[in-house]
């Protein structure tokens, strides 16, 4: 379920970010992994709000949970971009 996964991602997702910093060649399968959640959470949350929320609130809370998942995956990307992929100096020969 939905909420099983933002339990799962939401510690998890802080972690790819200084894996990233450390890792540099690990950063294309992080974003990538990024990238399929992404995709997965807006598919979820598209069909969730899709029916009618008068069917209970299971959905409800599925959808704003997916929601949720797919901006902390988001944020977690920006900050990969920030943190790792534009600074200039990891890739400076010398």
């Amino acid at each position: 379920s939905s909420s099983q996964r933002v339990t799962l991602f939401k510690p998890v997702l802080p972690a790819l970010v200084r894996i990233s910093e450390a890792f540099p060649p690990l950063t294309d399968s992080i974003v990538n992994l990024l990238m399929q959640l992404a995709r997965i959470c807006e598919s979820q949350a598209s069909l969730a709000g899709h029916f009618d929320s008068g069917r209970g609130t299971g959905l409800e809370s599925s959808a704003q949970e997916s929601t949720e998942l797919c901006d902390l995956a988001k944020r977690t990307f920006g900050d990969i971009l920030d943190k790792s992929v534009l600074r200039t100096d990891i890739y400076r020969q010398e």
